[in-house]
């Protein structure tokens, strides 16, 4: 390992033990667990906007492996925790924030080295951009493995879905899962925000040409941070969605 790489590994891990330092103690902010979230997303027509460690690195500066940095992409993400921080879920979605690492203490990420390196800069950044007094965040572990039997009603009443992920034997299985009306977008295995208005377009197209009820229809995203931005516009569209991450190929597990 050259000089250069070793001063920027200290300097990385400089910051995350100043951010774990600064973010020791559990979040103010209200962050409901899984059962409550889905619940939540039951009882109203909202959509979900989950943050992770990737939306995160982007916010700062950085790249993840599925999606490359850019500023459009960062803006797109700080618009979408200015609005809820304003409107909370009367914004028409409910954004949800990793439950298990923000409101446990500094003590918890001690735990594993991993956690760490991956959460204790995030856990700072949502303190600093987020509302922790009478804040509501939905928990973004909804989809982690094992919770199928909590996650499976939130669309359980549609009669319409449109399934958006890379992998078209994930759209398979769900297929085989679902009693309504399917349809599958698919989509590159990384850097989605390049294609986002096309996809946004195919998603229009299937509504108009197959004469869905929006209403009664779903719409699936697994796209990385890309899902974000548009579960984001489509709610401004009067069409829910729900972005569901690695639900479908690798689910999260704590």
């Amino acid at each position: 390992m050259n000089s250069r790489k070793i001063i920027n590994k200290v300097k990385n891990w400089s910051r995350i033990l100043s951010s774990l330092t600064c973010s020791f103690m559990p979040s103010r902010a209200t962050i409901i667990n899984d059962r409550d979230t889905a619940q939540c997303l039951i009882r109203q027509p909202l959509s979900l906007i989950r943050f992770g460690d990737g939306e995160f690195i982007i916010i700062n500066g950085g790249s993840i492996h599925y999606q490359a940095y850019s500023d459009e992409l960062k803006q797109q993400l700080l618009q979408i925790v200015e609005e809820y921080n304003e409107e909370g879920v009367e914004a028409g979605y409910m954004l949800a924030m990793p439950r298990a690492f923000f409101k446990s203490s500094g003590f918890y990420l001690l735990k594993r080295l991993i956690y760490v390196r991956c959460w204790a800069i995030p856990k700072q950044t949502f303190r600093k951009l987020c509302r922790q007094d009478g804040g509501l965040y939905g928990d973004a572990f909804l989809f982690q493995k094992g919770n199928k039997v909590i996650y499976q009603p939130i669309w359980k009443r549609a009669k319409n879905i449109i399934f958006i992920h890379s992998n078209p034997a994930c759209y398979q299985s769900f297929r085989e899962q679902f009693n309504g009306r399917t349809y599958y977008i698919e989509i590159p295995t990384a850097n989605c925000f390049d294609y986002i208005h096309d996809i946004i377009h195919q998603i229009h197209h299937i509504a108009s040409t197959q004469q869905l009820t929006l209403s009664k229809t779903r719409v699936l995203i697994s796209a990385g941070p890309a899902a974000k931005v548009m579960v984001h516009q489509l709610c401004k569209q009067g069409i829910v969605a729900y972005d569901t991450g690695h639900c479908w190929d690798d689910p999260l597990v704590l």
